[in-house]
């Protein structure tokens, strides 16, 4: 029996009811004809008021209206219901953003096409991940995940065109449970806000880490918590996060404790203290004095950047979200961790589990979880480290099978999710659906153990090619051959077939052992048999992705002068030439770069970490930093004390790139040498701020460290060429 707009209308406040009594949120998707659903939207007054977001393309001018790709600027922000338009397009990101801001008892009413047939829908948020060259077109994998996840989803409720109305869930009441503070929501919670205080109160570096679901109270905690502290005269407070937009609820629920407070921009005063916003790349650039550090959403800030914020500040909460769309918490988790326990060890660790924004076992945060795999992790590690790395089969992946194969779908996106800091949602519909990718997956029986995603790029028709050389074109997608030229003026890889590594991740009971390389290995093989000229990648620069690049003779070309605002690193490009053309090519490169990076240490990558240094100049051996004869003259002059290092420097910068370079010279160097070498010698940091950096005394310690570095560094003849004045 068809559904009548007025039967609906009660059936969906009867529902909103049910919702409030549990204190819970449900998803109903209209599935069916466009006009229908919204005909059907539209008519029902529980729709039509001032708190429900819509969601979509189309001017809806007496309604709060939102494009799908803008849904993130409402972050923080909480909503009555939401209607979400899916014929406008499902953006998946902002899709499980939103959800987050429904408040208990709302209804998130999910406007789709009748779900049987909606991937062969054209979804307009496809242009997305559309690639000049490699245009998607249905059907489509992500549609067709999210439909079956829809119909196998206990807590979805289906409306489906020409069926009746579905019948209610049972009515369940949500337990009130009383809290000791007023101010606080929950004993989570209220848990949380002490332990923020006791950072301040207790001893130095003792950072505490919170971890959460979405809707648990992590962002109000750090407001309550700072509210408390500057009513306490804690003059500075410093507030962190990926996006301005992750602290608004921070600054909102400090606001709120702090009577006659007023915010300009994004920092908000009261009296003579502060709480003051900064982005990461902005804070670690000018590191301000501040009481107390809170870094929200640490899970979208990389390790590098971490790990300096480390360095700097020595009362510091992190946050994050254990399943977010923005990245993920869970890998973070691991890799953070082992951070801290080297670093300091006393660190405390804080998991808030009881929701705030609406009541445990939610039905909506449980669908959404299914839809957008927000909760995938990879296979437990039982019984893989022992395994032997001789033993998993790699092959190419044929993605339609995922669908067949949920488990792997989910081990797969888990392993991505481990792997890589901004990993989302985004990225599972790129994963499915992207014409231009392809994956290679290794397993061991049923456990998939490591993945690849590759991305085709290059060979554009001449004229596209001209095109983007003249700064007329930049076609989406292509990003290293167009990175290349950017970077280098060098135009070959736009006509050549490149594959660019996109995401490599191994699983972590077996990392370490070789199974990245067997990937990459195999990757070389099938580029091979299939014509491939350059296989590449671009990524976050750290000291340990070096190694890893450079062991699988991928070769660094160019490397960001400025550090990526979202990252705080350093992107820095690799190729591998395939044929013995295109190897000559890249060894001129490789040359090149190495020239601009020496030049570059002392100017734009002046702050660079010394361990990046260290491991480029390894992975370079570059033939330019050979040495000179008379050369030696000057060395020998420093290290005997005879002259001074400002008379020397240019002989001791040679000697530095030559001796770092080359790992038979610089195996003799130890840890605190090589970094001096690097901070004074080759980048020229003022002596006073290297000798604090190292805990030095005073300017002989750090000459006495260098004198003993070029000793033990560099052997008599070691690098020299001919003097060619000499000659």
């Amino acid at each position: 029996m068809p559904v009548r707009p007025e039967y609906f209308g009660c059936w969906l406040e009867d529902l909103a009811a049910n919702a409030s009594q549990r204190r819970g949120r449900y998803l109903v998707a209209l599935s069916g004809e466009r006009n229908w659903s919204l005909e059907l939207a539209r008519s029902t007054p529980l729709l039509d008021t001032p708190d429900t977001l819509w969601i979509g393309e189309e001017t809806l001018e007496y309604r709060w209206h939102k494009t799908p790709g803008a849904v993130l600027s409402l972050l923080g922000s909480e909503t009555g219901n939401i209607v979400y338009d899916a014929w406008s397009g499902l953006h998946p990101n902002g899709f499980g953003a939103i959800a987050g801001t429904l408040r208990a008892g709302g209804l998130m009413v999910l406007l789709a096409p009748e779900l049987d047939a909606w991937s062969t829908y054209q979804d307009p948020d496809y242009r997305r991940v559309s690639v000049e060259g490699f245009e998607s077109t249905p059907p489509f994998l992500f549609l067709q995940h999210l439909s079956e996840a829809l119909l196998c989803d206990e807590h979805a409720i289906l409306v489906r065109q020409g069926e009746a109305l579905p019948p209610l869930p049972k009515v369940e009441h949500a337990p009130a449970k009383a809290i000791a503070d007023p101010n606080c929501r929950s004993h989570d919670q209220l848990q949380a806000v002490e332990a923020i205080e006791h950072v301040v109160r207790g001893h130095r570096d003792r950072p505490l880490v919170l971890r959460s679901d979405r809707g648990r109270g992590k962002s109000a905690a750090l407001g309550i918590a700072a509210a408390r502290l500057l009513r306490a005269e804690l003059e500075t407070i410093i507030l962190t996060a990926p996006l301005a937009s992750n602290v608004v609820a921070v600054l909102r629920h400090a606001a709120e404790l702090l009577e006659g407070s007023r915010q300009q921009h994004n920092t908000l005063f009261w009296r003579d203290c502060s709480l003051r916003y900064l982005p990461p790349d902005e804070l670690l650039r000018a590191t301000p004095p501040a009481r107390l550090l809170l870094v929200d959403e640490a899970a979208g800030i990389p390790l590098p950047l971490l790990s300096r914020i480390l360095d700097h500040y020595h009362r510091v909460v992190f946050t994050t979200t254990v399943h977010g769309y923005e990245g993920t918490g869970q890998g973070f988790a691991i890799r953070f961790s082992g951070e801290l326990n080297r670093r300091q060890p006393q660190w405390r660790s804080l998991v808030l589990q009881q929701p705030i924004r609406w009541a445990e076992n939610d039905p909506l945060e449980a669908t959404v979880n299914s839809m957008l795999l927000l909760a995938a992790e990879p296979s437990p590690a039982a019984g893989l480290s022992g395994a032997m790395i001789e033993q998993p089969t790699i092959e190419w992946l044929d993605r339609r099978q995922l669908l067949t194969m949920p488990g792997i779908l989910s081990q797969l996106v888990g392993l991505l999710v481990n792997a890589h800091y901004r990993t989302s949602p985004d990225d599972v519909r790129i994963l499915l659906d992207a014409a231009n990718i392809r994956v290679l997956v290794a397993r061991m029986g049923g456990v998939v153990t490591g993945v690849v995603m590759v991305a085709r790029e290059g060979k554009l028709p001449a004229e596209l090619a001209g095109a983007i050389r003249q700064g007329r074109r930049r076609p989406r997608g292509h990003l290293l051959p167009q990175a290349v030229w950017a970077h280098t003026g060098c135009p070959e890889l736009l006509c050549k077939t490149v594959w660019r590594v996109v995401r490599i991740a191994v699983h972590p009971a077996l990392q370490r052992r070789g199974l990245g390389h067997r990937l990459l290995w195999q990757l070389r093989q099938s580029a091979l048999q299939q014509g491939v000229n350059y296989l590449g990648s671009s990524f976050a620069c750290s000291s340990d992705l070096v190694s890893f690049w450079h062991k699988a003779n991928y070769v660094p070309v160019a490397m960001g002068v400025r550090r990526d605002a979202s990252s705080g690193s350093h992107s820095l490009l690799v190729l591998q030439g395939l044929d013995s053309c295109e190897q000559r090519g890249i060894e001129q490169e490789r040359q090149r770069f190495a020239d601009t990076f020496a030049a570059a240490l002392n100017s734009s990558l002046q702050q660079l970490e010394t361990d990046i240094v260290a491991a480029l100049l390894h992975a370079m051996a570059a033939s330019s930093y050979s040495l000179q004869s008379r050369d030696h003259g000057d060395l020998t002059d420093f290290v005997n004390g005879a002259r001074t290092y400002e008379h020397c420097h240019f002989a001791l910068r040679r000697a530095a790139l030559n001796v770092l370079s080359d790992p038979t010279q610089g195996s003799g160097l130890s840890e605190l040498q090589r970094a001096v070498l690097i901070a004074r010698v080759l980048q020229q940091q003022p002596l006073s701020a290297v000798a604090k950096r190292y805990h030095l005394r005073g300017k002989s310690a750090l000459l006495d460290i260098l004198r003993a570095a070029f000793a033990s560094g560099l052997k008599p003849g070691a690098g020299q060429t001919a003097d060619p004045s000499a000659s």
